[in-house]
């Protein structure tokens, strides 16, 4: 028997309904085990768009008296969660669907039970009018689960909110903008450019970023295969061999740094899909030097200034894909991180929505939305178990690429 565990918020929405036949929804009662849900409880209604003008949101206790698109240009439908505690009941749902002109009418209800291990999915609900028209609708949902820090001094990370700066105010600055050293000391290879010499998203770029006076530096993090958090700006491994001058020369790699394109789980030599033995090994490296996992450092170094030496591009500090938290213990705490998440961009919405249009029908074992956002929010929990063992600054940042937009967030 699975045990329930506590969950904050769940996600119901839907694509589109199979024969289109039932364009619209609206909920009827929403009950946690058998009570109905409380005033108290955050419900909020919401459409997402293709189009953004066309994106909009409600909450309150009228939740019951707003029609829902069922649409397969929106993720539309509704959010529940408790603002002062975690929720561990059965949620039922009952929903009421008509037809644009509003002459069919039925009624559906289903019941959801929260597991942390299983935590989203796809319903397909049969539906019928009383005139027998036959149709399916179906609906997405996924649970959210409060993050738990590991066993340390520093509590859940918190949201951080930076005030506009309004123009018609013509308020002076009263101080200077903060520099951050981008992928380090400048970038070489990743982004294109023709940077300085210091390798991206390495300890050395970061250590002369801060011998140079640089406050905060931007580096790109993504996950392997055996849950190692390293920073490497591509979603792809891409290494190519170096030439030999000779049979008997050994073997090497380099990083190749080349644009991803597409990617999906289907992708060729992404990280994820390595472990960490398996990067290092394949670029010549041995265990015990910078990047690999079992590095342990008692106290962070001191502050690296202009009377030091500059650190060694050809040094193991230099080397590439190192860990995020080697690179958060290889600096001092005078150093802030921008740490950018590089997670997969993929289209699972667009994927399910191509099938309901070619009339084919959907399975429980297409990839939905909710396995995304799920497979995102394991991916950033462990980025955050990283964070949470050390003592410096942070800002997350991610991009969420739609049809018309890009869109940046960061929490701290």
């Amino acid at each position: 028997m699975t045990t329930m565990k506590s969950y904050v918020a769940v996600v119901i929405y839907s694509v589109n309904s199979k024969n289109s036949v039932f364009q619209k929804m609206r909920v009827r009662s929403l009950k946690m085990d058998t009570e109905k849900v409380d005033a108290f409880d955050k419900i909020m209604l919401f459409s997402c768009s293709v189009d953004p003008s066309l994106s909009w949101s409600v909450e309150g206790s009228f939740y019951t008296e707003r029609w829902i698109p069922v649409t397969p240009h929106a993720a539309s439908g509704f959010l529940v969660s408790n603002r002062n505690s975690s929720m561990s009941s059965i949620l039922s749902v009952d929903l009421e669907l008509e037809t644009v002109s509003g002459s069919e009418k039925s009624c559906v209800s289903f019941t959801l039970r929260p597991d942390y291990q299983d935590d989203q999915g796809l319903l397909c609900l049969p539906v019928s009018s009383d005139s027998g028209i036959l149709d399916e609708i179906y609906l997405y949902y996924l649970f959210i689960f409060d993050y738990k820090p590991l066993h340390t001094d520093q509590g859940t990370p918190l949201y951080l909110c930076l005030p506009p700066v309004n123009s018609s105010m013509h308020q002076i600055a009263t101080s200077q903008p903060m520099i951050v050293g981008h992928a380090g000391a400048g970038v070489k290879c990743a982004h294109y450019g023709k940077g300085p010499e210091w390798p991206e998203n390495t300890i050395c770029a970061f250590r002369r970023a801060e011998q140079l006076g640089v406050t905060m530096v931007e580096c790109d993090a993504t996950i392997t295969k055996d849950s190692e958090v390293v920073l490497h700006h591509n979603f792809t491994l891409g290494v190519c061999e170096q030439p030999r001058k000779s049979e008997k020369d050994p073997q090497t790699f380099i990083l190749e740094h080349k644009t991803d394109g597409v990617v999906n789980e289907n992708s060729t030599d992404l990280i994820v899909n390595y472990q960490l033995s398996e990067i290092r090994s394949l670029l010549r490296k041995v265990n015990g030097t910078i990047g690999c996992a079992n590095i342990i450092q008692s106290q962070y170094p001191s502050p690296l200034t202009m009377n030091d030496p500059i650190p060694n591009i050809h040094g193991k500090e230099a080397e590439p894909i190192p860990l995020l938290k080697d690179a958060f213990y290889q600096t001092s705490t005078n150093l802030s991180f921008n740490v950018e998440i590089k997670y997969p961009i993929e289209t699972p919405y667009n994927l399910v929505a191509e099938e309901l249009i070619k009339h084919k029908p959907v399975e429980l074992s297409l990839p939905t939305p909710s396995s995304y956002f799920y497979k995102i929010n394991k991916f950033c929990d462990t980025i955050l178990d990283v964070s949470n063992l050390v003592f410096l600054g942070f800002l997350f940042i991610s991009f969420v690429v739609s049809a018309q937009q890009t869109t940046e967030y960061s929490t701290d």
